[in-house]
């Protein structure tokens, strides 16, 4: 058996072209991935081809619902972290007003949803939200 690792830059279309090389090397399983915008990707591909994907380094909503057979998540969804962060600022920390800058993919919207569900059952909301582009410094 051998370890494979390739680089997708943190890029879904690079995801793409890393999942055709391993699959041309005969992986019997992948993973160990960061970011939910490749992560989509891989997922997406290992239910089309049956391969399993395990151990995203991400909580998106598609690694846990709908049930997909060929991806195991590694950690807490963003929803339970968000859901949590927000408890723990609400109630231990007294913090009422929350603003979120988050970055303009599937993560970021992924987090976004999340800390707007964790505020709603404090019938609350963001006062305000901005975004940003993936993979840049210009924040």
């Amino acid at each position: 058996m051998k370890f494979v690792t390739l680089d997708d830059q943190y890029e879904a279309d690079r995801a793409i072209d890393c999942y055709n090389a391993l699959i041309k090397e005969g992986v019997f399983m992948f993973g160990f991935s960061v970011g939910s915008p490749t992560g989509l990707k891989y997922a997406q591909l290992a239910e089309r081809n049956k391969v399993p994907f395990f151990g995203l380094s991400a909580g998106p909503p598609f690694m846990y619902s709908p049930d997909n057979k060929f991806v195991f998540a590694g950690r807490a969804s963003y929803v339970v972290e968000t859901r949590e962060e927000i408890k723990h600022l609400w109630e231990d920390l007294g913090v009422r007003k929350f603003g979120v800058i988050y970055q303009n993919d599937a993560y970021g919207a992924a987090g976004l949803d999340g800390v707007k569900t964790a505020l709603k059952a404090y019938n609350a909301e963001p006062l305000v939200t901005g975004s940003y582009p993936r993979n840049t410094v210009e924040v």
